[in-house]
């Protein structure tokens, strides 16, 4: 179980104190403060003028909250963001394959390595890239 709030922890320890309660026809009944916020609530919700809110609140602690239909819809479906993430990613990968996605293209891919052209993109030296060693002077 995981740590309580001080707040709920002292809320807990108050409904377990135990208490004398006098009912109407004078005789005496022992029980928790927690017990008897539950008869009180019980007694609201089925009082002359139910309360709904107490009426909900009682259901949810018997039947577990239920989802609300947003989380129902949204279930097992992409966010806008992961769809928008995934397109970006198929579009990158096809473009580092050489595969065409289907799309028209107004640019060529170029003939020559971009590697050779711009070395210090991939952090290659200029000599490295171009296909030669370092010092042997050849271009």
């Amino acid at each position: 179980m995981s740590e309580d709030k001080p707040l709920t922890k002292l809320v807990r320890e108050i409904a377990l104190e135990e208490d004398t309660i006098a009912l109407e026809d004078g005789t005496e009944v022992t029980m928790t403060k927690g017990e008897q916020l539950v008869r009180i609530m019980y007694g609201m919700a089925l009082g002359a003028k139910p309360d709904r809110n107490i009426i909900k609140e009682l259901y949810e602690r018997m039947e577990g909250k239920v989802p609300t239909t947003s989380a129902k819809d949204t279930a097992g479906k992409a966010t806008v963001a992961d769809r928008v993430s995934e397109q970006g990613k198929r579009r990158l990968n096809n473009l580092a394959t050489g595969e065409d996605d289907d799309r028209p293209r107004d640019i060529e891919t170029p003939a020559e390595n971009p590697i050779s052209k711009y070395p210090s993109i991939v952090g290659l030296p200029k000599d490295r890239a171009k296909g030669t060693q370092a010092g042997d002077g050849k271009s």
